[in-house]
């Protein structure tokens, strides 16, 4: 059973995660658990190195050349800029470059409906009609979720914004949130022990993650 995150790592929970689909499917799960990884990972994860060196464009100083080309017997030279020379520019230096990485939409579909598909495995899943509070009122809606049992809860809505009588009375509960289907991940259903979703986030996963049949040749 999945609980809140806690100390383990999001690698943690992606390699459970890559256990049950090998017991269940009987394929070797190392592909799918190389593209799985990025998605899952904290953004903390992802390097964020900033060296940055100056080419011989980007160093101050004159153009002049040093020494004229011939006559002299000494090596070539042009501006005082040049790699070779001290205080000069870097060749091939570093520079600052974005790490981050994309994967296709489908491998991420993929991640989506494995994790959903746990969730009912586990009985940690739920869909109510729809997701209303008329007050914001943190008191009332605690007391309303301990008579449900629903602690440690990801609910998840199919509306573009989540209501704002709900927004308020919920935000100071700790280990429940509250999110529009849009922003849902596949990191946001390993992290949250439970999710309940309402009939629209429904239909919109349904949609979203239906496999398209293949095009005719």
């Amino acid at each position: 059973m999945i609980r809140t995150l806690g100390r383990r790592s999001p690698r943690t929970l992606l390699k459970r995660l890559s256990i049950s689909l090998t017991r269940h499917h009987g394929q070797p799960i190392a592909p799918v658990y190389v593209e799985l990884t990025a998605p899952l990972l904290p953004q903390r994860q992802t390097p964020s190195r900033s060296a940055s060196t100056k080419t011989r464009g980007e160093v101050a100083g004159s153009g002049k050349k040093i020494r004229p080309q011939k006559g002299s017997g000494r090596a070539r030279l042009g501006d005082a800029q040049s790699p070779m020379l001290r205080g000069g520019g870097v060749a091939f230096g570093p520079k600052p470059r974005d790490f981050s990485t994309k994967l296709p939409r489908k491998v991420i579909d993929m991640g989506m409906r494995v994790a959903l598909s746990l969730k009912v495995k586990e009985n940690e899943f739920g869909v109510m009609s729809q997701m209303l509070w008329n007050l914001p009122k943190t008191g009332l809606l605690t007391k309303r979720l301990e008579e449900l049992r629903l602690s440690e809860t990801l609910f998840v809505t199919g509306a573009e914004q989540v209501p704002e009588a709900l927004k308020l009375a919920i935000r100071n509960i700790p280990k429940v949130t509250v999110m529009p289907v849009k922003e849902l991940k596949v990191f946001d259903l390993l992290k949250w022990r439970r999710l309940v979703l309402d009939t629209q986030a429904v239909d919109a996963l349904e949609h979203n993650l239906a496999r398209q049949p293949p095009a005719p040749l």
